[in-house]
């Protein structure tokens, strides 16, 4: 009996699909949860700060620090703005374009890209404790906040804030992070079955085109 590879295709699609559809509100649910995380990181972040560091913060008194204050509100009601900004890329969520998976997950653990993009996120503060000299941007300096250069050594002028350490993550980011994940690794073979099915079809298509020349 012959196969009917288009039945076999589309069969393979509708099953990618569905685990692309569960894909979708993990990635809303993720996104809104980190958003949740940095509005409040921000703000204890920057608490700890300017205890580590109470020699500038005693000298920078009241005002200055009551403008500090200011700031950090303004930060954290960027603060879901801001995390979309970076963990809205395509490359980080594979539902969006399962066929056309580059992985940048390739080489590293699966949540090497989300974490830096919530890094990269958390690097906005350093914006503003930049202003009130509790960090440097000065190359060689103990604690700088930006990006490295593609050679890991130096930071260019230029270079994205970043926050330099790992970020605790809530459990719920955790729980959902591994349910994608896990979602990603169920798509895997069906992806390929679905090359191959197209990939056989189209040598078909073009053995009868052969034949009947």
């Amino acid at each position: 009996m012959q196969r009917n590879l288009d039945n076999e295709i589309d069969f393979a699609i509708t099953q990618l699909e569905m685990l692309t559809t569960r894909g979708a509100p993990i990635h809303n649910d993720f996104i809104s949860e980190t958003n949740q995380l940095m509005h409040n990181w921000y703000l204890l972040k920057t608490e700890e700060i300017i205890k580590e560091k109470s020699y500038i913060t005693l000298q920078i008194g009241i005002p200055n620090l009551a403008q500090l204050k200011k700031d950090i509100k303004q930060l954290q009601e960027q603060s879901s703005k801001i995390v979309n900004s970076f963990l809205q890329d395509k490359s980080l969520w594979w539902h969006l374009t399962p066929f056309n998976q580059s992985d940048p997950y390739s080489g590293h653990r699966f949540t090497d890209p989300f974490e830096k993009a919530i890094r990269l996120a958390a690097g906005q503060l350093a914006l503003i404790i930049e202003k009130y000299k509790y960090l440097s941007i000065q190359e060689g300096d103990h604690e700088i906040w930006r990006e490295y250069d593609s050679s890991g050594n130096h930071h260019a002028p230029n270079a994205r804030p970043i926050y330099p350490y790992q970020i605790d993550w809530s459990e719920k980011m955790k729980t959902l992070i591994k349910e994608y994940e896990a979602l990603r690794t169920k798509s895997y073979p069906i992806i390929e079955s679905i090359n191959k099915l197209k990939l056989e079809k189209s040598r078909n298509e073009a053995t009868d085109l052969w034949n009947k020349a």
